[in-house]
């Protein structure tokens, strides 16, 4: 007769039982793999921001699953680390609430989206691995590691062919993989080489051959700092590895970075060994470095709640120096800080960072220094100390940090089913806004773009890009038509988007170019001023001043002007 199983005991012919091992699978552990595998995966043609929005749109589902996932483990082991990151999150929504735009600190910035919805995401990521229970980690490292193969396959392909025409082009020339920049594709693969070294003991051959095409592109990413982080984990396979697993590493570091280099070659990429032997390390480091040092003035005007998370851009924009300026860009500001300790102490103030150094040594204490996750997870963050954070890697290494070591947390399964169904819809309307916005950027006619662009700023109301696009639409139409009243529209829609996210210098440029264009210079002016508060070294403001004072016959003013541009242009 057949053994029946109830409740992981098996009842034999002669009445007794055995264990039998527990098949169920625990809905953290299973959610843990699913983000583990989408994350890295998620890219679609078919939505604005094709490499952003679908992994942006996940975030709340991770941020409301993670919560719960929190609460669960606080009768567990885990319970300090539990309790140190949900005073974290708790002290970023304060923050957000006291921020001078709260909507937009809670949502972060388009393209960016690393407000306080995301700072619980990436505590709830720690808290989806961490919860899952035995298993938890071979899921998370094999879902990672389809990831890493994935992306290895096609920046590979982008060094030698032209993948536009499937929206994945190479970003100045370098591969970018499903990431869109090749600065996140670097920090991707510079934790997927930790996990793939950790096999080399095991079965040295395939997993060495890996190693190499994961160095290969690195290489094609061109990215130094990712570089540098390999360097330091071959070093740390000698130690954690044996000598010759490190040493095999070695070799596939190796051959994978002269494979890269003449790929980039072939297809006239740029690669680590062009940028190392073309541009000084410090041309990278002299921009961050003038960053966090203007960061210093926002850190001491609001040191204690910061200036809001997902805020650095504009917390720290009105101290930009002329230094800064002229090596960043006089007009391209950093939404993020490039590294995790001057964004945190400068967006959730000093003591948001003081909570959060203390939730991630928590965290690692906790994982351990020898598991493959704890290296993915501590190579990313890594990377995020001079590069920014990002909606898909931040709460990856989290999820990996708390995955190296987890418990068996029993969350209540009706408050997970209500988070993850509350999460699926937010993720929904996020990504039919997205597709709507998409729509309106592409429709010709513009009747039907407006209606696409309506939706988008019904269903996306927390941001200003889709009145921007909406803006766009009328500009292009008016001037194509020569209509003003659908110009004049245009207009109308710009001071809309301005009113949004009134500390973005870049729409009150917008809207001072719109009104000069229509010789408005009593409208005009005011923007290009607002824009100069926010941004003291903006080349289009001052230009824009420039022309006006020119238009009006002021010689004087205008002169003042171009002579403070042409301050921007001495070395």
């Amino acid at each position: 007769m057949a053994a029946q199983v109830t409740g992981g005991r098996s009842r034999g012919r002669g009445g007794g039982t055995r264990s039998l091992p527990d098949v169920r699978r625990p809905p953290l552990a299973l959610l843990a793999a699913a983000v583990a595998l989408v994350l890295p995966l998620a890219f679609s043609t078919a939505l604005a921001g094709p490499f952003w929005s679908a992994r942006a749109a996940l975030v709340p589902l991770v941020a409301l699953a993670g919560l719960v996932a929190l609460v669960a483990l606080l009768p567990t082991s885990a319970r300090p680390a539990a309790l140190a990151g949900g005073a974290f999150v708790g002290w970023s929504i304060v923050s957000a609430a006291a921020s001078p735009q709260p909507l937009a600190s809670f949502a972060g910035a388009w393209g960016l989206g690393t407000g306080a919805v995301f700072v619980a995401a990436v505590v709830g990521a720690w808290a989806i691995g961490a919860g899952g229970g035995d298993g938890t980690g071979r899921r998370v490292e094999g879902a990672l590691l389809v990831g890493v193969a994935v992306n290895v396959g096609i920046a590979l392909l982008q060094t030698v062919t032209d993948l536009s025409r499937w929206q994945l082009p190479r970003f100045d020339d370098r591969s970018a993989g499903l990431f869109g920049n090749p600065v996140f594709l670097a920090a991707f693969l510079a934790g997927g080489m930790w996990l793939v070294a950790t096999r080399i003991p095991g079965r040295a051959v395939p997993w060495t051959i890996a190693a190499v095409a994961v160095a290969a592109a690195i290489q094609a990413s061109g990215s130094r700092f990712a570089f540098a982080i390999v360097v330091v984990e071959v070093l740390a396979a000698f130690f954690a590895l044996g000598r010759r697993p490190a040493l095999a590493l070695v070799v596939a570091v190796t051959l994978g970075t002269g494979f890269g280099a003449v790929l980039t070659n072939v297809g006239g990429g740029v690669s680590v060994s062009s940028r190392v032997t073309s541009e000084p390390v410090a041309s990278g480091i002299r921009p961050r470095v003038a960053t966090w040092t203007s960061a210093t003035h926002a850190v001491a005007r609001r040191p204690v709640l910061g200036a809001g998370p997902g805020r650095y851009g504009p917390a720290t924009g009105p101290f930009r120096t002329l230094r800064l300026a002229r090596s960043q860009g006089s007009d391209a500001i950093f939404a993020d800080s490039h590294d995790l300790v001057v964004e945190y102490a400068t967006t959730t103030g000093l003591v948001g960072l003081a909570l959060l150094a203390v939730f991630l040594a928590l965290v690692v204490r906790r994982a351990g220094w020898m598991s493959p996750l704890t290296g993915f997870g501590l190579a990313v963050l890594a990377m995020q100390l001079v590069e920014p954070q990002h909606v898909a890697l931040t709460p990856l290494a989290l999820l990996a940090l708390g995955a190296a070591a987890p418990v068996p947390a029993r969350p209540r399964l009706t408050p997970l089913a209500v988070a993850c169904a509350a999460g699926v819809t937010i993720a929904a309307v996020g990504l039919i806004g997205a597709w709507q916005l998409r729509q309106a950027d592409l429709a010709g006619d513009r009747a039907v773009a407006l209606r696409h662009a309506r939706t988008a700023r019904a269903l996306l109301p927390m941001w200003a890009e889709p009145i921007r696009v909406t803006a766009r639409i009328d500009a292009f139409h008016g001037r194509a038509k020569r209509d003003r009243a659908v110009v004049a529209e245009a207009i109308r829609w710009r001071r809309r988007a301005a009113a949004r996210e009134p500390d973005q210098p870049s729409l009150w440029l917008d809207l001072g170019d719109a009104e000069a264009a229509v010789a408005d210079a009593a409208r005009a002016e005011p923007a290009y001023r607002r824009a100069l508060r926010l941004n003291p070294w903006s080349a289009r403001a001052m230009a824009g001043l420039a022309d006006l004072a020119h238009t009006r016959g002021d010689a004087a003013d205008e002169a003042r002007w171009r002579a403070r541009l042409a301050r921007l242009d001495r070395a």
